[in-house]
């Protein structure tokens, strides 16, 4: 009984050790291409029939005719379009054949690895045919996996490159289409809607930009601040004058955003344009703006300061706690 209960034990702990015994890791192919050991994995690549290492590994050989063999195997987009740039330019240990590496990247990009845009826009480019790398960088910015970063890097790469070939007309209606949204934007989307705000910036005359500004897409807060504050600091005269035309002026006020509304205020008085020239009431509307967070205020009052006497900077200081509009109590109070 004795024996019989021991081996039970034994048996019981046999099986509890196998549990928690650590589970043997074996190679395979992908293991040991991951770190980097091309020979070592060479052997468990071809044992399993994975075409795509296998071709990758032979391109480190510089042998295009295996490299070739095994990438054609590859049901990988990839893998055609890894081939493709191997053809096109002639490298790997292959002859240059541009045609159909061509080919290959073209399928590459239609069944999904939109990357290899980039380099046929690249091709072209050099070709001086920028109708072609216009239409190729296009469909490289369309990434469809931007965790990828082989894919995050050429779609930024000819997002750069397609910028440069566009003429002022393109670049404006390039943005403008990027600047809107879907409901579920991706990562990418977001990025390439903020380098079209930036790119608008430089690109839109003071009217366009107003018809932006205005436009029920600025409304997110970043981008309305941001053209409120480009507009009356890039051309402030030019910007009073159309607003005078339109007749917009307190509808751009209304529409900038807190912190702007009564610096935009103080330029007028400042600069004498919009309204007469007032020193006084620009300090004090400077000040207000700074109680804000207006990070531009405070240099804005050191630069009129000298115009000012002890007597008005005190008045104003005073009186700038009183709201935008003060009171005549308010005015009295302060000796304004």
């Amino acid at each position: 009984m004795k024996i019989l209960h021991s081996l039970t034990l034994l048996g019981f702990i046999s099986m509890i050790s196998l549990i928690f015994a650590s589970p043997v890791s074996a190679d395979t192919c992908s293991s040991i291409y991951g770190d980097g050991d091309y020979e070592a994995a060479l052997p468990l690549c071809q044992k399993e029939k994975d075409y795509f290492r296998l071709g990758y590994i032979y391109s480190k050989k510089d042998d295009c005719l295996n490299m070739e063999k095994y990438y054609r195997l590859s049901k990988s987009s990839d893998a055609k379009g890894n081939l493709g740039v191997h053809l096109i330019y002639g490298q790997k240990g292959c002859e240059k054949n541009a045609v159909e590496g061509i080919k290959l990247l073209k399928e590459a990009i239609s069944k999904g690895s939109t990357g290899f845009g980039d380099v046929l826009g690249d091709y072209y480019k050099r070709k001086k045919n920028n109708m072609l790398a216009k239409t190729y960088y296009k469909k490289s910015i369309k990434v469809a996996s931007y965790n990828i970063d082989w894919h995050k890097d050429k779609a930024r790469e000819s997002h750069t490159e397609l910028v440069k070939l566009f003429n002022n007309k393109e670049k404006k209606e390039f943005y403008l289409k990027n600047l809107d949204l879907p409901t579920n934007p991706t990562k990418w989307e977001k990025d390439m809607a903020e380098m079209a705000f930036q790119g608008l910036k430089n690109v839109l005359n003071t009217s366009e930009k107003l018809n932006l500004f205005f436009k029920d897409s600025t409304r997110k807060a970043e981008y309305r601040c941001e053209i409120g504050e480009d507009l009356y600091n890039r051309n402030f005269l030019t910007l009073l004058i159309d607003l005078q035309k339109q007749k917009k002026k307190d509808k751009f006020i209304g529409r900038l955003c807190d912190d702007q509304k009564e610096y935009f205020l103080a330029l007028t008085f400042e600069n004498g344009l919009g309204n007469k020239e007032d020193f006084r009431e620009a300090y004090r509307l400077f000040l207000r703006a700074g109680s804000k967070g207006n990070i531009d205020a405070k240099s804005a009052r050191d630069r009129i300061r000298d115009k000012l006497s002890p007597e008005q900077i005190s008045e104003a200081t005073c009186l700038a706690d009183y709201g935008l509009e003060p009171s005549m109590y308010g005015k009295w109070k302060c000796g304004w």
